[in-house]
Protein backbone atom coordinates (compact mmCIF):
# COMPACT_ATOMS: atom_id res chain seq x y z
CA UNK A 1 0.00 0.00 0.00
CA UNK A 2 1.20 3.72 -1.46
CA UNK A 3 1.80 5.98 1.30
CA UNK A 4 -0.78 8.43 -0.89
CA UNK A 5 -3.28 5.43 -0.29
CA UNK A 6 -2.56 5.27 3.64
CA UNK A 7 -3.06 8.80 4.23
CA UNK A 8 -6.11 8.55 1.79
CA UNK A 9 -7.57 5.51 3.95
CA UNK A 10 -6.23 7.85 7.55
CA UNK A 11 -8.76 10.54 6.00
CA UNK A 12 -11.69 8.60 5.97
CA UNK A 13 -11.33 7.13 9.03
CA UNK A 14 -10.97 10.77 10.80
CA UNK A 15 -14.13 12.00 8.86
CA UNK A 16 -15.77 8.63 10.61
CA UNK A 17 -14.40 10.02 14.11
CA UNK A 18 -15.73 13.85 13.16
CA UNK A 19 -19.08 12.46 12.17
CA UNK A 20 -19.54 10.31 15.02
CA UNK A 21 -18.58 13.17 17.50
CA UNK A 22 -20.93 15.65 15.72
CA UNK A 23 -23.82 13.41 16.17
CA UNK A 24 -23.33 13.58 19.41
CA UNK A 25 -23.97 17.35 20.57
CA UNK A 26 -27.12 18.39 21.21
CA UNK A 27 -26.84 21.56 18.96
CA UNK A 28 -24.81 21.82 15.90
CA UNK A 29 -22.78 24.80 15.23
CA UNK A 30 -23.28 26.66 11.53
CA UNK A 31 -21.75 25.78 8.78
CA UNK A 32 -18.61 27.51 7.37
CA UNK A 33 -18.50 28.22 4.00
CA UNK A 34 -14.86 27.79 3.96
CA UNK A 35 -13.25 24.05 4.88
CA UNK A 36 -10.32 24.68 7.12
CA UNK A 37 -6.92 23.05 6.53
CA UNK A 38 -6.09 21.75 9.88
CA UNK A 39 -2.92 19.50 10.73
CA UNK A 40 -3.76 16.26 12.13
CA UNK A 41 -1.71 13.69 13.82
CA UNK A 42 -2.11 9.88 13.30
CA UNK A 43 -0.15 8.52 16.26
CA UNK A 44 1.11 4.73 15.93
CA UNK A 45 -0.07 2.87 18.25
CA UNK A 46 1.86 -0.86 19.49
CA UNK A 47 -0.97 -2.65 19.82
CA UNK A 48 -2.75 -4.69 17.45
CA UNK A 49 -7.08 -4.34 16.50
CA UNK A 50 -7.13 -7.73 18.88
CA UNK A 51 -5.41 -6.07 21.40
CA UNK A 52 -7.38 -3.03 21.85
CA UNK A 53 -10.58 -4.53 21.92
CA UNK A 54 -9.64 -7.29 24.34
CA UNK A 55 -8.80 -4.33 26.29
CA UNK A 56 -12.09 -2.54 26.06
CA UNK A 57 -11.92 -0.77 23.03
CA UNK A 58 -15.47 -0.71 21.28
CA UNK A 59 -15.89 -0.87 17.44
CA UNK A 60 -17.83 2.10 15.73
CA UNK A 61 -17.97 1.64 12.51
CA UNK A 62 -15.98 -0.14 9.49
CA UNK A 63 -15.48 0.00 6.01
CA UNK A 64 -14.19 -2.25 3.24
CA UNK A 65 -11.79 -0.40 1.25
CA UNK A 66 -9.37 -0.59 -2.07
CA UNK A 67 -6.71 -1.53 0.67
CA UNK A 68 -8.77 -4.00 3.02
CA UNK A 69 -11.26 -3.58 5.98
CA UNK A 70 -10.42 -0.30 8.44
CA UNK A 71 -12.63 0.61 12.04
CA UNK A 72 -12.93 3.08 14.28
CA UNK A 73 -12.63 2.58 17.45
CA UNK A 74 -13.27 4.28 20.89
CA UNK A 75 -11.64 3.66 24.92
CA UNK A 76 -12.37 6.16 27.44
CA UNK A 77 -11.16 9.42 25.26
CA UNK A 78 -9.11 8.32 22.60
CA UNK A 79 -9.95 7.23 19.35
CA UNK A 80 -8.50 5.02 17.13
CA UNK A 81 -8.36 4.00 13.56
CA UNK A 82 -7.16 0.46 12.26
CA UNK A 83 -6.22 -0.59 9.17
CA UNK A 84 -6.51 -4.66 8.76
CA UNK A 85 -3.87 -6.33 6.12
CA UNK A 86 -5.30 -10.38 5.37
CA UNK A 87 -2.85 -12.47 4.88
CA UNK A 88 -3.76 -14.01 1.56
CA UNK A 89 -2.51 -17.51 1.22
CA UNK A 90 -4.65 -20.60 1.93
CA UNK A 91 -2.80 -22.05 4.80
CA UNK A 92 -3.75 -17.97 6.91
CA UNK A 93 -6.65 -17.88 5.66
CA UNK A 94 -8.20 -16.50 9.37
CA UNK A 95 -5.19 -14.40 10.07
CA UNK A 96 -4.16 -10.92 9.56
CA UNK A 97 -2.34 -8.22 11.10
CA UNK A 98 -3.39 -4.86 11.69
CA UNK A 99 -2.23 -1.08 11.82
CA UNK A 100 -3.64 1.10 14.17
CA UNK A 101 -3.51 5.20 15.08
CA UNK A 102 -4.52 7.10 17.64
CA UNK A 103 -6.81 9.69 16.11
CA UNK A 104 -6.63 12.28 19.56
Amino acid sequence: MTIVSRLAVLALGLCFVAGTAKAQQSQLPELSSEAKNVQTTFAPVNQSLTDLIKGGATVLSGSEGGSGPSVILHAGAQYFFCLIHPVNTPANILTATSECYRLN
